[in-house]
């Protein structure tokens, strides 16, 4: 929308313009596919098992369950507290796919996909995936986290 109405000017979403570049490599054929898209947010998924107070977050399962069934008013919440690195590190690990067709082998096998930045942004725009997919496939919301920003200044030091 935003490029339509753009015809003469600059467009003002190019400052959050970059490329993603996704690396799938079929385990069986150890064949590679790279294809690059752009994208102008990224979005961080949330490693719960990275939190840094997990000892809290289980105790206040262990008792949110316990007055469920005493039926008694619910706890405080307990947030996770999870850093910001963790957050990056899950964005940038390889994600096992099953059932991959395999083009080299012409059948389905698994294959490991890595996603990386292949440009990057003037101004990089950040989203917290506050869903996830439970074992039972069912979409649940996250609630109540704490995401550790950790700012560098980064000084520009090269002259145009």
């Amino acid at each position: 929308m935003v490029e339509r109405n753009c015809r003469s000017g600059i467009n003002p979403s190019e400052a959050f313009r970059f490329l993603v570049e996704e690396k799938i490599v079929c385990q069986q054929s150890q064949k590679a596919k790279y294809t690059q898209r752009v994208d102008y947010i990224v979005q961080l998924p949330v490693p719960m098992d990275q939190a840094t107070n997990m000892e809290e977050l289980q105790e206040a399962e262990r008792r949110r369950e316990e007055v469920e069934s005493t039926g008694a008013p619910p706890p405080a919440v307990t947030c996770a507290q999870i850093p910001f690195a963790a957050c990056l590190a899950a964005l940038s690990e390889p994600e096992t796919l099953t059932d991959f067709w395999s083009s080299a082998v012409q059948t389905k096998t698994t294959a490991t996909k890595t996603t990386r930045f292949a440009s990057f942004p003037d101004h990089l725009v950040i989203q917290i995936k506050k869903f996830t997919f439970g074992l039972d496939w069912v979409p649940k919301k996250l609630d109540e986290l704490y995401i550790f920003f950790f700012f560098l200044a980064m000084f520009n030091t090269m002259t145009c």
